[in-house]
């Protein structure tokens, strides 16, 4: 026999205000980003940490709700590594 899986649904379109909330004050996407930054090593406060959530935040609020913690660490950390200038 197979095991219980929690599955939420989230039914409707997005209001104006939550097309355009900070993505830190909706609840189960503000832990995912906090998480997401914290695995990767930075304070959310600090100049690495703001870089990752502007690009977090500029991702599709509609895609935000069912992206996973992975998703968004790999969207945050790769994104402002790729805009690096290497001077050698």
């Amino acid at each position: 026999m197979g095991r219980a899986v929690r599955e939420h649904h989230f039914l409707g379109a997005l209001t104006r205000a939550a097309l355009h909330e900070d993505v830190l004050a909706i609840p189960r996407i503000g832990r995912r980003v906090r998480a997401a930054v914290h695995r990767a090593g930075v304070h959310l406060e600090s100049y690495t940490g703001q870089r990752m959530l502007e690009v977090i935040a500029e991702y599709p609020r509609e895609e935000l709700f069912w992206a996973g913690e992975d998703l968004l660490h790999d969207l945050a950390a790769g994104v402002p590594a790729l805009t690096q200038c290497h001077v050698a």
